[in-house]
């Protein structure tokens, strides 16, 4: 036995697209791949890792399958070991964002493939019930020093079906100068999912009060590892609010866009263009497509928002 489930620790997958659910053809569901990449080898404690996950059918046979997955519908298992650990630990996952599942299956033919992208987070909640901070803070995925090897399991609707996927290696290191300095306040902030949370138009209290500390925290640590996440997040938090923080989130938006960290360099421009083109700004709409197109021309934002354009102007 592999598994072990890890109580209070929480990983979140922050998925940019939709992976397939499988139907319950459990024979033709083993026979897909599925593949699991990062663009990162080395991390801090703590900091969001970004991963692809791609599922094919590599057979010579069709494969009935349902088009999603349900988000928080608990179907893709995430698994961690350190180097030196006896076997994987199992953390709890859940899906962003929210979609719906289509009522007809779809035939995966053979030489299918399609990838999604997301963000493995930990977040620095400590404000569950029932969680002891002093204790949550030990249990974190990647928090201490190590080589650590990464797998995700896919798992059939409504058999024992399964597969797994091959295994990626992360060296989490330790943080010096700023990021140490950022990883250890990180630790004391009582917030959920802070790096990663977003907020819609109408903001409670506690949003407001995770707003401004997301703020203070990239006043004390611009230049962190974990500022990059962070920027963006707090980006689309006021693009969305709209308004007199409109510009602040352009701003946050067009600094994400020069980060190292492509795939949220990638999502900042194209909510840039969507922007623009909302406003019938078309020259930095243009501006910003050829960042991007410079960027990741073979993307499907680079795709997306080129088609977004083209509508825009032949619709003027």
């Amino acid at each position: 036995m592999w598994t072990k489930k890890i109580p209070f620790s929480c990983v979140i997958i922050v998925m940019y697209a939709i992976l397939p659910k499988i139907s319950d053809a459990s024979e033709g569901f083993s026979q897909l791949t599925l593949s699991l990449s990062t663009s990162v080898t080395t991390a801090f404690p703590l900091e969001p890792i970004p991963i692809t996950i791609s599922l094919a059918n590599d057979t010579n046979t069709p494969i009935d399958a349902y088009p999603a997955i349900v988000p928080n519908g608990g179907f893709l298992d995430v698994f961690v070991k350190r180097v030196g650990d006896d076997r994987f630990d199992l953390f709890p996952s859940s899906y962003w964002p929210v979609a719906s599942v289509p009522g007809k299956r779809v035939t995966l033919k053979p030489g299918y493939r399609r990838s999604v992208e997301g963000i493995l987070h930990y977040t620095t909640a400590a404000d569950f019930r029932g969680v002891d901070p002093n204790n949550l803070l030990k249990q974190y995925l990647l928090q201490q020093p190590g080589t650590y090897l990464i797998k995700v399991t896919l798992r059939d609707l409504g058999n024992s079906a399964k597969i797994d996927s091959n295994v990626i290696i992360v060296r989490v290191a330790l943080p010096q100068g700023e990021n140490a300095l950022a990883y250890n306040h990180l630790k004391s902030i009582r917030k959920p999912y802070f790096l990663m949370a977003t907020f819609g138009k109408y903001w409670s209290k506690k949003a407001e009060e995770t707003i401004s500390a997301q703020e203070d925290f990239l006043a004390q640590f611009p230049n962190s590892a974990y500022s990059h996440t962070l920027r963006y997040s707090l980006g689309l938090t006021y693009v969305t609010k709209g308004g007199d923080h409109l510009d602040r989130g352009i701003q946050l938006l067009e600094e994400t866009s020069d980060s190292a960290k492509l795939i949220l360099a990638r999502k900042a421009l194209s909510r840039l263009v969507d922007i623009k083109l909302k406003d019938n700004k078309f020259d930095d709409a243009n501006y910003f497509l050829n960042l991007l197109r410079g960027k990741a021309p073979d993307s499907g934002e680079y795709r997306d928002a080129a088609i977004k354009m083209q509508k825009s102007l032949s619709d003027r």
